[in-house]
């Protein structure tokens, strides 16, 4: 009797034990016991994005973890999200083509939390590589899996859970970790040119550096002599400038941390600034190291280059009746303002059954700017004129393969269309630049612009430093801001920000805001239209955006009427949501008395396309020549099928050999 209670106590306890550790997410192989989180890392933080999408009913992609020293990463978590119909689905995670995990998502829910452990996986140059695949079954026999084909689970807000500690770095080369969350940046109270020049052209290295991780790169004040005290935070650096004889850069032990010092006199403290953006970092394994003449070159904007030197690279959909491939053209990767961009697009598809007929379009937004059958040797080469009235900064051209004809589910196979990476890109520089005003950069300030500061007090640097880095937010290509005297900004043909917060600018100076009256300004648009604004006390700060015919350059100006802080409010505006650099809209963000910033001066709008795309009479004609070859197609190719079958009912059966 005794030893049957002890078993049964067991049997509860054990009953009890499991159910504490219910865990509110799904995973297969679990630890026994709690997994340490001793560190948790967005995708987002880690520069991967906000979500994970493996497209297709069996597909998987492959992520690159960034892994810190010290830290070791363990769980994979995140919310899948599937698409309608799915019966069952699993998501795993592999290395090296072994299952590290496999997560079995549940019968019917649109979202569930799934945690997938990273334990084992190699680390090799601070990353993780790891291969994420999902499959899908349909809910019932009558759902058509090719449907999934531009669709799949997706991971929505990734985190990684990692166990450790960060090792703060001891050598020169071991600074910049594989990711950063913070980076601050010191200078003296009364900054030097030299030492202004090297945090603007420093800053602005780093953010572009860690351009999808999106860290937080600020500017401070630190007194001579002095390091910082306090702790840095996970994955934050910090960085003392200062002039000095000694022209390096040192790794020193503050209370803190680390703290890297960069020194030197004139130019050579900006040449040692730029040692920690350049590929001699990683031969600076000691505590110290110093470099001579490095400059910074800029980068100028060819005429041809490459749709994977855009960016693009993952050019190929598949799928079943419709393919999309969409290609993104980034003036600001072409560094310039450009126009009459041409496309030679090459690239192919799958030649399509005799029972299909297809055509190709390209098109930007709702805007059909190309069009042309499908062939049977399935090849693409063909250039494309993109409109210079449809380019945006960023303009995503559409690529569309539609099939017509018989489509069975299982039996068709799903077409697969491919552009090549290296399809050329040409362009030319216009000027003025079109878009206008602040859509207008950062390509207007490229390859190089003049920073002007009516007093070159902290303040103003800073007012330079978030502008800077507001526009360098916006792009992957390195921004080199030069401070220059401020009259050398003002006079210049280069591009230039100028920070104009306590005195008027020159008449000559072109801006969009004009003084009209006591209690009015005027605001003139990128579109050319002006409009009337009170501002009953006269008192506001501006960021104005104006192309200088005069002097043939792009012009940025933070300007006030008696009001400084009111540009500190723009510029807090701003960071409050950093993509706003990228979406504003107009040529002037005005802030008046204790009124939210707002933008003006908006260009209108591309007219919007008409019910027939906007295209002229012969492409009408073009496209209904195409449809009607499309109709004789489909009726030639059922004519066929229908041939054959009748033959095959009354006559012997043909030799499979011979067979089509």
């Amino acid at each position: 009797m005794r030893r049957m209670s002890t078993v049964w106590i067991a049997t509860v306890l054990a009953v009890l034990s499991g159910l504490f550790w219910v865990s509110d997410t799904i995973s297969a192989g679990a630890a026994p016991g709690p997994i340490p989180r001793d560190v948790s890392l967005p995708f987002q933080s880690l520069g991967l994005g906000t979500t994970v999408t493996v497209l297709g009913s069996d597909a998987s992609r492959t992520v690159a973890i960034p892994v810190p020293n010290g830290l070791t990463p363990i769980t994979l978590r995140a919310n899948a999200q599937l698409p309608a119909e799915v019966g069952r689905a699993t998501v795993e995670v592999l290395s090296n083509g072994r299952v590290l995990d496999r997560a079995e998502l549940p019968r019917g829910v649109a979202s569930v939390p799934v945690s997938l452990s990273l334990r084992g996986v190699p680390v090799v140059d601070s990353a993780a590589s790891v291969q994420i695949r999902s499959t899908m079954q349909p809910i019932d026999s009558g759902w058509c899996p090719d449907d999934w084909e531009d669709q799949g689970v997706a991971l929505l807000d990734p985190v990684v859970d990692y166990a450790g500690a960060e090792i703060q770095p001891t050598t020169v080369s071991e600074f910049l970790p594989p990711t950063l969350s913070a980076m601050r940046i010191y200078v003296p109270p009364q900054p030097s040119r030299p030492e202004s020049d090297a945090a603007l052209e420093l800053g602005a290295a780093m953010d572009a550096k860690y351009t999808n991780a999106k860290p937080t790169v600020t500017l401070s004040t630190l007194p001579p002599g002095t390091l910082p005290a306090e702790q840095p935070g996970l994955l934050e650096r910090r960085i003392a400038i200062r002039e000095a004889d000694n022209a390096a850069v040192t790794l020193e032990n503050a209370p803190g941390g680390p703290v890297l010092t960069i020194t030197g006199r004139g130019d050579a403290l900006l040449d040692q600034a730029r040692l920690l953006s350049s590929d001699l970092s990683s031969l600076a394994v000691a505590t110290s190291a110093s470099v001579g003449t490095l400059d910074a070159a800029p980068i100028y904007g060819p005429q041809t280059t490459t749709v994977s030197s855009l960016g693009q690279t993952s050019l190929s959909a598949t799928g079943v009746g419709r393919v999309r491939v969409r290609i993104g053209i980034d003036q600001t990767r072409l560094a310039r303002p450009s126009g009459s961009v041409r496309l030679h697009l090459t690239g192919n598809y799958t030649p399509l059954p005799q029972t299909q007929n297809g055509q190709l379009t390209v098109s930007i937004g709702d805007n059909v700017i190309d069009h042309w059958p499908t062939t049977a040797e399935g090849t693409i080469d063909r250039w494309i004129d993109l409109p210079d009235e449809l380019l945006d900064r960023y303009t995503e051209v559409v690529v569309t393969l539609d099939t017509v004809g018989a489509t069975t589910c299982g039996t068709t196979q799903p077409v697969t269309l491919t552009i090549d990476p290296d399809s050329v890109v040409t362009s030319d520089q216009v000027t003025p630049p079109s878009p206008a005003g602040f859509r207008a950069l950062p390509q207007a300030l490229m390859p190089k612009f003049q920073v002007g500061l009516s007093t070159g007090d902290f303040a103003n640097l800073n007012r330079a430093f978030e502008i800077t880095l507001g526009l360098q937010g916006t792009t992957s290509m390195p921004l080199r801001p030069e401070l220059v005297d401020y009259d050398t900004a003002l006079g210049s043909s280069l591009p230039a920000v100028v920070i104009a917060v306590e005195q008027q600018l020159p008449q000559d100076i072109p801006l969009p805001i004009r003084t009209t009256g006591e209690a009015t300004i005027e605001v003139t648009g990128a579109d050319g239209e002006t409009e009337s604004i009170d501002v009953p006390d006269m008192s506001f700060g501006s960021l104005q955006a104006a192309w200088d015919d005069g002097r043939g350059r792009m012009l940025v100006a933070a300007t006030s009427a008696d009001a400084p802080g009111s540009v500190d409010r723009i510029l807090d505006w701003f960071a409050a949501d950093t993509s706003r650099w990228g979406t504003v809209d107009g040529n002037v963000v005005l802030q008046t008395a204790d009124k939210e910033p707002f933008a003006y001066g908006a260009e209108a709008a591309a007219a919007p396309a008409a019910d027939d795309g906007g295209l002229s009479t012969a492409e009408k004609i073009v496209i209904a020549i195409g449809a009607a070859a499309l109709v004789v197609g489909i009726v030639i190719a059922l004519a066929v099928v229908f041939r054959r079958r009748h033959a095959g009912r009354d006559s012997t059966p043909a030799d499979p050999s011979t067979m089509g």
